[in-house]
């Protein structure tokens, strides 16, 4: 799929229940444009690449080029609101590891928790994951260093997914 045809959307905050999730929200127009159905993992370019799970915008915000995310996903594509953005669809395989390295340790967590937390969630090398930790009073935020397979560019977590959290501190 040419460049040319890939919608150009203008970023708007996403609804309230998206907040923490990997969700990119847009409308059914621009969906048809990048042959994606609701659940697929989409790429979106901004400074950076990143990806998410395309949903559907409320019928309120259809027909009007844009496209809901949150801070997670604005601050992976390294944009924010009002910026404009290029979507296609792109496909995730499972990952068999994930290396991660906490941004700021809060509290002590257990990564066998993680794909069940994270569990369908894409990601690209250098995305941040933030784990809720609402149970224990808040969340912990990570960078991806590094996936297993190595050679494919966008992953998903599954239940099978292995989280190695690595010794430092990323940035």
């Amino acid at each position: 799929m040419s460049q040319v045809n890939l919608p150009m959307l203008q970023v708007y905050e996403a609804y309230t229940m998206d907040i923490g999730r990997v969700f990119a929200r847009i409308d059914y127009d621009s969906m048809d444009k990048i042959c994606v159905c609701p659940g697929d993992v989409i790429e979106i370019r901004g400074k950076r690449r990143t990806v998410a799970k395309c949903l559907p915008l409320y019928s309120s915000d259809e027909c009007k080029n844009i496209i809901r995310l949150n801070g997670l996903v604005r601050n992976n594509a390294g944009i924010s609101i009002s910026h404009r953005v290029v979507v296609r669809k792109i496909k995730a395989v499972p990952a068999q590891t994930v290396f991660i390295s906490a941004i700021k340790i809060h509290i002590p967590v257990n990564v066998m928790e993680f794909p069940k937390e994270l569990d369908g969630a894409p990601f690209a090398n250098q995305d941040l994951m933030v784990i809720d930790l609402a149970r224990y009073g808040g969340y912990q935020i990570y960078r991806v260093v590094g996936h297993e397979p190595e050679n494919e560019e966008v992953l998903e977590v599954d239940p099978k997914t292995k989280f190695v959290i690595t010794g430092e501190i990323a940035n």
